[in-house]
């Protein structure tokens, strides 16, 4: 229980791990979005343990990027992307649009994806520790902006991964995806900045931003399986592409999960840093699962 001068209580000696103390800033020197947390009296424990599972998930990230870098650079399968616009008639106005006339506008080799989105990660997790004390300022206060920020650009970038093995092709279907995913991190940012401090007083939340988040998560996932069930209709898939839809769409969910289980306060999830050390390892989890699958499946397959 934290004390009303809007500070930690200091760890005693025989403690199971080290607190950190984390006091409040200057009133006068505050924006208006840190003086909302300077409100916050009951602040949460920040246990030193968050700094090694960021370090751990930093170094094992870097190490993974490294290595998939240079099989990336390797690699000479050529993933397509296509637009598909109408073809083109010389009486528009008269008639509606004719057939789509997909015409390719770039290739690359879908291995680029993994080490990028892994390097993300592995920049968040090291950003927690070089300001750190912002880091421990934002989660004793129920926030982590470097998480989320991240998962905006990765988690989309893996997502638009997902989508192609799945089979779309259209740079702009690619791009809502990417979109919907992005507005599913934020959103579920907003509900952070918004229950900080409703969640600390335990008082009651408002959870429109993650009702919403559910909205644009499902079509994004609506338009990944539909494309996925038309593959499968034209013929057999390679079983390592079964995998990554599955175990994504799983891995996706769960995180929705810990983040309910850790905002309603569920236990093991009542403290906000058990929530953030789940977070850490689904993280890890997912970027690894679907770099390597992925990674192993192209190689063997294409």
């Amino acid at each position: 229980m934290s004390d009303r001068s809007g500070s930690c209580p200091e760890a005693h000696p025989g403690d199971e791990e080290e607190r950190i103390v984390h006091k409040s800033r200057n009133q006068g020197m505050a924006t208006e979005e840190e003086k909302a947390f300077l409100n916050i009296q009951e602040l949460n424990e920040v246990p030193q343990s968050l700094n090694r599972y960021s370090l751990r998930a930093s170094v094992f990230h870097f190490g993974q990027a490294a290595i998939l870098f240079y099989f990336a650079s390797k690699s000479d399968t050529k993933w397509r992307w296509f637009t598909n616009y109408a073809e083109p008639e010389d009486d528009a106005l008269s008639q509606p649009p004719k057939n789509p006339d997909p015409q390719e506008v770039a290739y690359f080799s879908i291995l680029w994806y993994s080490p990028i989105f892994i390097s993300m990660a592995g920049m968040e997790h090291m950003c927690c520790l070089v300001f750190s004390d912002r880091y421990h300022y934002y989660v004793a206060r129920n926030q982590n902006p470097f998480r989320w920020t991240e998962y905006t650009f990765s988690a989309s970038l893996m997502r638009v991964m997902v989508a192609q093995f799945a089979g779309i092709t259209d740079v702009h279907l690619l791009l809502v995806t990417f979109v919907l995913s992005a507005l599913t991190m934020q959103l579920g940012a907003a509900h952070e900045v918004f229950n900080a401090k409703a969640r600390s007083e335990d008082r009651q939340q408002n959870w429109r931003c993650y009702h919403l988040a559910w909205v644009s998560q499902g079509v994004s996932w609506m338009i990944i399986f539909n494309y996925f069930a038309m593959r499968v209709r034209s013929g057999s898939q390679p079983d390592f592409i079964w995998t990554i839809m599955i175990v994504m769409f799983l891995l996706d969910s769960s995180f929705a999960l810990v983040f309910h289980l850790q905002w309603a306060k569920v236990p093991p999830f009542h403290d906000y840093a058990a929530g953030e050390r789940a977070f850490i390892v689904l993280s890890f989890f997912a970027k690894t699962l679907l770099a390597w699958i992925g990674f192993g499946g192209v190689y063997r397959r294409y």
